[in-house]
């Protein structure tokens, strides 16, 4: 019974974790007809503007030149374009490509031919297009260096006739990949600026399909945290998420590109996505509040999705890309937090791969467990034992529950033992490395730290083993920890022995396609047990031993 309680857990904790593979969950979005072109989308205004009159932007017969700004830091390398003060390059210099057509070059965010943060003001139903205008910048290129202080970009455009001017202003840090934003609309009041945030992160992985699968708009607002998948945007159709917002994300699998409120002033406005012919993407812009004398902020954040980053930014951003299914995060986010603290601490304490950091895990959590093993496995001799007994009184006392839960406590209370005692030598011990295997899956697959981490001829630990010698090597490992374990144990029923020969085949096609670092893990982890399942064959031997009934000595001969 216990072995099928073991085999009934491992399948549902299949079930949970390939379902979730195959039909990730995603609230189903809300659609309505679609829109017009995004420089004319009617946006709620909280309060009526001073001013309202569309202000025509002049158009040169000819399209003004695009100057190229640069900014450089040890973390990223940005490029904007004077046309339009437009962002159409972030490259992440710490990180590198994995997909094939850019492998080894630096992550790029932005797509090609994509223009991000282009200058917008909307009020009402009139939109100042500033897409076109010729913007000045401060500098051509900035470069920063660890320990610099912050260094300024700013972007200006004056209005030939004199109707306003224009200016957006950068901040950026050369450890962060934040960058404060600020802008003021001279002669314009009241509104909202529209901040075009593309169609999607670029494609860097090796998996371009699964990648371009987890392509999101993310928002925090007043329902919480929600997530909208942009390929079940339809091409013609748009989703609105109303503000106010926390912050406003597009994300893939281990980058971002968000923008953050500074205070519960400046919140920010609704998320839009407009589905296009790109099945895989939808083009999303967000809205920031422009004050009555013509002001705005917001804070930029162009990087990887690293939890402590996220996490020290608030209000809940390093939820932008969470872990499973809502009702296993509150279990497995702080697990999976706390592993992967103490896999960074281990390989910044001991300076190896993530490879032999994982199959120290491995016997480290087998040597923690052993001595409760241990216990188990003694509980179960002990209420073998017992089983005469407690057989006893359950016939003789079976029409008096009261009675027969009397005197069961006295036989527990006789031979030292407690009512826990049958759960405690039962499957739960067994169980217990469960939770750390369901917490590793989810971090390998969605922990940036992981990524591109590789380990002898293994690529990359958060992929598949290429060849499968990792999960093969997982399924005989299982195969001879189960087989030890039942040499112990005479086993008369064939189902029993059966499973021996079919639980290590099946687990080693479910974790074909899993990551090879949770096979790794658990590799290790079945490794470390082999010892130990020795060591507990011999004591419960010794054990079965001292508990079996002398034989009756026979009567001398006369």
């Amino acid at each position: 019974m216990e072995k099928r309680l073991v085999l009934a857990v491992l399948l549902m904790f299949a079930t949970v974790v390939v379902v979730n593979l195959l039909f990730p969950p995603a609230p189903r979005p809300p659609r309505t007809p679609a829109p017009a072109a995004p420089e004319t989308v009617q946006v709620a205004e909280p309060r009526p503007p001073a001013r309202a009159e569309p202000v025509a932007v002049p158009t040169a017969a000819a399209p003004a030149p695009a100057e190229t700004v640069e900014v450089v830091s040890p973390l990223y390398r940005v490029r904007f374009l004077s046309r339009g003060a437009s962002l159409v390059s972030a490259e992440l210099l710490r990180y590198r490509s994995l997909a094939d057509a850019t492998k080894g070059v630096a992550v790029q965010l932005v797509k090609p031919g994509e223009e991000l943060l282009t200058a917008r003001w909307v009020v009402n139903s009139d939109t100042l297009n500033l897409s076109a205008a010729p913007f000045a910048a401060s500098a051509r290129r900035l470069e920063l260096t660890t320990g610099d202080e912050p260094q300024p970009l700013e972007f200006t455009y004056a209005h030939p006739a004199g109707s306003f001017d224009a200016r957006v202003s950068y901040l950026f840090y050369p450890d962060r990949y934040t960058v404060d934003v600020r802008g003021a609309l001279e002669g314009l009041d009241g509104g909202w600026w529209l901040v075009p945030l593309g169609s999607g992160v670029h494609n860097n992985e090796a998996n371009e399909k699964e990648n371009l699968g987890s392509l999101a708009l993310v928002v925090s607002g007043p329902a919480g945290i929600q997530s909208r998948r942009l390929r079940e945007i339809a091409p013609g159709s748009r989703l609105a998420l109303d503000g106010p917002h926390w912050w406003v994300a597009v994300r893939d699998k281990y980058f971002l590109v968000a923008l953050l409120a500074l205070d519960e002033a400046t919140r920010l406005g609704g998320a839009l996505a407009w589905g296009g012919a790109e099945r895989n993407g939808a083009r999303v812009v967000s809205t920031v509040a422009v004050s009555r004398d013509g002001r705005f902020q917001y804070r930029l954040y162009l990087g990887p999705q690293d939890y402590g980053r996220l996490a020290a930014l608030g209000h809940g951003l390093q939820n932008v890309n969470p872990y499973g299914w809502a009702f296993l995060r509150p279990i497995i986010r702080p697990l999976a937090g706390t592993i992967t603290a103490l896999l960074l601490w281990t390989r910044d304490t001991l300076r190896v791969g993530y490879g032999w950091i994982l199959i120290l895990f491995g016997f480290a959590v087998r040597a923690v467990l052993f001595p409760l093993y241990q216990s188990t496995m003694r509980s179960q001799m002990r209420m073998a034992e017992l089983q005469p007994r407690l057989q006893e009184l359950q016939s003789r006392y079976r029409a008096e529950p009261a009675r027969l839960q009397q005197e069961l406590m006295k036989l527990y209370r006789e031979k030292g033992m407690t009512p826990l005692t049958p759960l405690t030598s039962g499957c739960l011990p067994m169980l217990l490395p469960f939770p750390f295997l369901i917490a590793l899956f989810f971090v390998f697959r969605d922990t940036i730290e992981f990524r591109g981490a590789a380990f002898l001829w293994m690529p990359d630990l958060s992929r598949p083993d290429p060849i499968y010698v990792i999960p093969v090597l997982m399924g005989l490992s299982m195969f001879f920890l189960s087989w030890f374990g039942q040499r112990a144990v005479p086993q008369t029923n064939p189902q029993m022995k059966m499973l021996t020969y079919v639980m290590p085949v099946m687990m080693t096609i479910f974790f074909l396609a899993l990551p090879a670092g949770l096979n790794l893990y658990y590799l290790a982890m079945n490794v470390a047990s082999l010892p130990q399942q020795l060591y507990l064959n011999r004591e419960r031997r010794k054990l079965m031993a001292q508990a079996a009934p002398e034989p009756p000595r026979r009567a001398p001969r006369r």
